[in-house]
């Protein structure tokens, strides 16, 4: 964040929710009227300018993941105890400060879209100049898409600065590590970020979790799926849907461990579903083909192994789907009595145990 005004003056920030002043920083400007504050959470911050012999004034500004706000502001001779109010900069969206392209996401938007995997990576898509990648693309997971026509391989994603992409697809990881209620704000920058971010030349997919704060909140939640509104697979000969039923549920929680200081922010969630993947059809065998076999190797490798046959030269099938995954996490954030400084640390782990539909046919 960076200010100019012609006169040195004292600046507070704070960040604030439901009138509880989460994060606050003082700070002095230069000679040339200039401040410049580093590594602020995200989020909409109250900012206040006092002067001697000026007005005070009082603006809003809100820092997203991945961009500089700058702040052009001018004090007004008058007495300490006229406040002057500007309103517009709370609600401005363009980055003025660089000519990355970028969309922004904050967590009260991440929830109230729809997400029926609950995956954030998902929401890349809705950028512009973002497309999913074609079907005969082998790279079909979260994370892999085309971004202004740059390889689905080629993105980079990133939980609260760290890497999450996978190296073998370039696609998410670790995304199980947290729930979406936990989601403070999701960037996808597309275009002309700056060498700060490197590693890969696609898009910058940027996700930032929430953190304890002084005053305890938190969220829970519960989803159910099931086959009774599902329509038929394509593929599917029985005229019904596929069985399928899935339970996720799960909350979350923080607040202060030491007020003003110390914070915790923790989530837990489990994921259970039961039931078959979509109808997979193949060629097989039929009982005239098998018999047929007269290399003896042949047949003692079918006799050792088998394989299906059908008269028809063809089966259709789905292969159970069942899983069960246990995930948890937690943040400690400590900002030290400076107001400067801050660390922050995160752990997180998600067990699956699944059965694949995918195995279809895989003898």
């Amino acid at each position: 964040m960076k200010s100019v005004s012609r006169t040195s003056s004292k600046v507070f920030l704070s960040l604030s929710l439901k009138s509880v002043v989460l994060f606050a920083r003082t700070l002095t400007t230069n000679d040339a009227g200039e401040f410049s504050s580093q590594q602020l959470d995200v989020g909409a911050y109250d900012i206040r300018i006092e002067k001697q012999g000026f007005r005070v004034l009082e603006t809003k500004a809100v820092i997203r993941s991945g961009e500089v706000t700058r702040l052009n502001l001018s004090l007004e001779v008058g007495s300490v105890s006229e406040v002057v109010t500007v309103e517009a900069s709370a609600s401005t969206l363009l980055d003025v400060a660089s000519s990355q392209i970028s969309t922004s996401l904050d967590s009260k938007t991440v929830l109230e879209l729809p997400n029926l995997g609950r995956d954030p990576v998902a929401y890349a898509t809705l950028a512009p100049g973002v497309a999913p990648v074609s079907k005969d693309n082998p790279f079909l997971g979260s994370g892999s898409f085309n971004a202004n026509g740059q390889r689905g391989r080629g993105n980079n994603i990133t939980v609260d600065n760290i890497t999450a992409t996978d190296i073998s697809t370039t696609g998410s990881s670790g995304m199980g590590t947290f729930s979406l209620d936990a989601v403070e704000e999701f960037k996808l920058i597309t275009n002309n970020f700056s060498a700060e971010f490197g590693r890969n030349g696609g898009a910058q997919v940027q996700l930032i979790t929430k953190g304890g704060t002084n005053d305890y909140h938190g969220t829970a939640y519960w989803f159910h799926q099931n086959a009774a509104l599902n329509a038929r697979d394509f593929f599917d000969t029985t005229g019904k849907a596929t069985p399928f039923i899935q339970n996720q549920w799960g909350f979350t929680a923080g607040g202060p461990i030491v007020k003003n200081h110390l914070f915790a922010f923790g989530h837990y969630e489990g994921i259970k579903n039961r039931g078959a993947g979509a109808s997979s059809a193949a060629s097989v065998l039929t009982p005239t083909d098998a018999a047929a076999i007269s290399d003896p190797t042949s047949q003692a490798l079918f006799a050792a192994l088998g394989a299906p046959t059908d008269p028809s030269g063809s089966l259709n099938a789905a292969a159970p789907n069942a899983g069960d995954q246990y995930a948890w996490s937690l943040r400690i954030d400590q900002t030290f009595r400076n107001g400067k400084d801050m660390i922050t640390s995160r752990y997180g782990t998600n067990p699956v145990t699944s059965v694949s539909p995918g195995l279809t046919f895989i003898f």
